[in-house]
């Protein structure tokens, strides 16, 4: 199916241009966030969720943009660390409610420049190459530090972190 923009009304209440919400409920979701680690070994968003990442690399809708791992793993090289979103397809059907939480916050996105597919390609490598364990430890971090997926770490017991700092140390 092709993806179709919302309705005005719609986009307005995401956008900030318009009420908080509008009266027609929930609406559904056509695609989902992945933050960085999402990136498997091959460059590609794969995993065991209907063919996607798990929703231990998802950024989720509910959540706060402290969701959104800091990353210093591309090329510009670790002195330039910025928070990457990756947009794919939705593992299955999400509703989501129609509303903002703040009603005088207004959404945008600023685009500093457009990458061509070379530069695209050799960021995606970059993510790719990082290790599962470093990956797995951004997870779990992110997890912890935001209220998405703390239970479900905190059942698991003991695990061993990598301090954010150590993470990004250059190899000695």
């Amino acid at each position: 199916a092709k993806w179709q923009a919302p309705p005005k009304d719609v986009q307005a209440v995401f956008m900030g241009e318009g009420p908080k919400d509008v009266a027609i409920g929930d609406v559904e979701g056509v695609f989902n966030m992945y933050n960085w680690f999402a990136i498997d070994a091959t460059g590609a968003l794969h995993g065991s969720q209907q063919g996607l990442p798990s929703s231990d690399t998802w950024i989720w809708v509910e959540g706060t943009p402290s969701d959104i791992d800091v990353c210093d793993r591309l090329s510009a090289g670790r002195d330039h660390q910025m928070r990457v979103v990756f947009i794919g397809p939705c593992p299955y059907r999400r509703r989501m409610p129609l509303e903002r939480a703040f009603s005088a916050l207004k959404a945008g996105a600023k685009v500093d420049r457009v990458l061509n597919k070379a530069e695209v390609e050799k960021e995606v490598t970059a993510l790719a190459n990082v290790s599962g364990h470093i990956k797995a430890s951004s997870s779990r971090r992110v997890r912890l530090d935001t209220n998405v997926g703390r239970n479900e770490v905190e059942q698991q017991g003991e695990v061993q972190l990598i301090p954010h700092e150590m993470m990004f140390a250059p190899a000695s």
